[in-house]
């Protein structure tokens, strides 16, 4: 499981110099608060036998496509190595890379879950065609493609005709305001339902084997109310996801056996330097205290939503060894 990423050359608003500063802010941050029991009597989530590796940071690359197909190889080689990797950094551009990283080497839907109201229309338009390669192909190997949700999105942040269009090709929506918030159920119970519904096994086109899908969540720090997140990249409403809602749906996604992957995005650690970095740290914290309930504490024998094995280390290094050297050359220490 990684814990930073980021990509210094973004087209949107996020700047190189801000996605390049992430990883070493927060890394920072954890050196001075110690950040984190590893024994958590409260969850009663024991992580001290967890693998959690910093692999270093994505290298940019001179063009925005060459930092996309940089991150799309690490992510690859990591999920190849049966990891669950935990992103930060960069803005919502590359959510997309980061999915289709997935789905390059998952046998099961993969489905994607956003908090936020910025739709990404390549996933979109990828899912429509997988969709329809599905219904085509008398062998398919798959029951059906994943889906992609907008968890809590505001109308405020997204238009009447983007919301039509994302729901024509598939896509759910979810409201805050005016769905989520009404509801007496909790907002995490609401995202703990959520993923039962995404991640409930399904029979293969033979009949053969039930299928689990995996579930990506993506957490759009625009998305964060602005009292937790009054300077974020990506906000245009001062409404958005409470302190404690958002570290639930991470634990969530922790314990989760489905979530194969976390990425924040839109964070930018030179806005405030305690406030929200210290909420993405917490992020991070809470999604290892699910994270080590799910393998419940050790990693031997942990089979990833993807479906691919954590290997014993001589059998990762040995395994590995053709494309570490490519795989160090796209990462900075």
């Amino acid at each position: 499981m990684s814990r930073a990423y980021t990509h210094s050359a973004v087209r949107r608003r996020i700047s190189s110099r801000t996605s390049t500063a992430t990883p070493k802010t927060l890394r920072n941050l954890i050196r001075k608060f110690k950040f984190g029991a590893v024994d958590n009597a409260e969850y009663g989530s024991d992580m001290s036998k967890l693998r959690v590796l910093d692999v270093g940071d994505v290298l940019g690359g001179k063009l925005a496509e060459e930092g996309r197909a940089n991150l799309t190889m690490v992510l690859s080689e990591l999920l190849q190595r049966g990891g669950v990797p935990f992103l930060i950094g960069g803005s919502n551009d590359l959510v997309y890379p980061s999915w289709k990283s997935a789905m390059g080497l998952s046998k099961v839907p993969v489905s994607i879950v956003s908090l936020g109201s910025k739709v990404e229309p390549r996933i979109l338009d990828d899912l429509v065609q997988l969709s329809s390669a599905d219904e085509t192909s008398a062998e398919s190997k798959s029951p059906e493609v994943g889906t992609y949700v907008l968890f809590g999105a505001q109308g405020s942040s997204l238009s009447s005709e983007e919301a039509r269009s994302f729901v024509s090709k598939g896509g759910r929506l979810c409201w805050l305001l005016k769905e989520l918030r009404r509801q007496a159920t909790p907002l995490d119970q609401q995202f703990q339902r959520l993923l039962d519904e995404l991640t409930t096994a399904k029979a293969a086109s033979d009949g053969a084997e039930l299928v689990v899908p995996a579930v990506v969540l993506h957490i759009d720090c625009g998305s964060l109310e602005s009292s937790v997140a009054a300077f974020s990249n990506n906000s245009s409403s001062t409404v958005g996801f409470k302190h404690d809602e958002v570290l639930q749906i991470a634990y969530l996604a922790g314990l989760s056996p489905a979530v194969a992957m976390v990425q924040v995005t839109e964070f930018s650690p030179a806005a405030e330097e305690t406030r929200q970095n210290m909420l993405v740290l917490e992020v991070l914290y809470y999604f290892c205290l699910g994270y080590g309930l799910r393998v419940g504490g050790a990693m031997d024998g942990f089979v990833s939503p993807l479906g691919i094995a954590w290997p014993k280390p001589d059998d990762l290094k040995a395994a590995s060894s053709t494309v570490e050297s490519d795989f160090a050359n796209r990462l900075s220490s």
